[in-house]
């Protein structure tokens, strides 16, 4: 397992996924192999594995905060994004004020144009730690898919204060562009 993740760390995720597969082999079990097995998948673009995997570790650990949470952003990178919101909803009972978490559900409700519930959650973000411009970023889109563009556009002139390369999404933008530019 340690190898696997010395290699994902490096980027090489298929070499990674071949060695939680060989852990796997000997503890079938294996929470931690099948979670780094299922994110090295999702970094490879095996969207269908990463879920299984993750699925297969919520089988085996159903208060695991952090397999919601991965499955909810494979799902949400599949375009599964209402059953990503129903996995981040999960990892939030376990983790209420955890921002990333936060961020991602905020990120999926504004893919699904869910602009209320988006805003919710990027203000909850900010409440928890105030200084994340992709949150302000996020509330501003949020706001100009609503249609208050002038507050949307205060909000990307914050963001670019508090992070000069950040840049606004296009207004078609897509959950797997959004990761891009929130990460």
């Amino acid at each position: 397992i340690e190898r696997g993740k010395a290699k994902a760390h490096l980027g090489d995720f298929g070499a990674a996924t071949m060695d939680f597969t060989e852990a796997l082999k000997y503890q079938p079990n294996n929470i931690m192999a099948l979670y780094s097995r299922g994110l090295a998948r999702h970094d490879r673009g095996d969207i269908a594995g990463a879920i299984a995997d993750f699925n297969d570790v919520l089988d085996l650990a159903p208060r695991f905060v952090q397999g919601y949470y991965a499955r909810a952003v494979a799902r949400a990178s599949g375009g599964k994004f209402k059953a990503a919101i129903v996995d981040f909803d999960k990892a939030l009972e376990g983790s209420p004020d955890n921002p990333a978490i936060l961020l991602f559900r905020a990120h999926t409700n504004l893919a699904l144009k869910q602009y209320d519930e988006a805003i919710t959650d990027y203000e909850q973000v900010l409440r928890i730690a105030p200084g994340t411009p992709q949150a302000v970023l996020g509330r501003g889109r949020a706001k100009i898919g609503k249609g208050d563009t002038r507050s949307g556009e205060e909000d990307y002139a914050v963001a670019r204060r508090m992070s000069p390369g950040i840049v606004p999404p296009a207004a078609d933008h897509t959950f797997a562009t959004s990761i891009k530019l929130f990460n």
